[in-house]
């Protein structure tokens, strides 16, 4: 990830971080470690993970897409192997 996309990410509003989900998943993650990732998009939300000493980090990226009333939030999670290796992602909405 350039310098400049990943303060996008961290200074963007949620929409910017929406579009950038799919280049920055597919490009950026592979064989990164917890704390690359943390670097590469600044500090995790302890919404979903409250002590922030969970097996996932939590990124919140806009409104729920695909609700009428936009009242959720989408959020990106990513998961980690026993190494604190990248290990996988998924969007959950709260």
């Amino acid at each position: 990830m350039e310098k400049s996309e990943s303060t996008n990410w961290r200074e963007g509003k949620d929409s910017v971080r929406q579009q950038m989900l799919g280049s920055l998943i597919n490009e950026n993650f592979a064989g990164k470690s917890r704390e690359q990732i943390i670097v590469l998009l600044g500090s995790p939300s302890t919404k979903m993970d409250p002590d922030g000493e969970g097996p996932s980090l939590s990124y919140p990226t806009g409104p729920q897409r695909d609700s009428y009333f936009g009242v959720d939030y989408e959020w990106l999670i990513i998961q980690f192997d026993s190494a604190n290796n990248y290990a996988g992602y998924y969007l959950a909405s709260d």
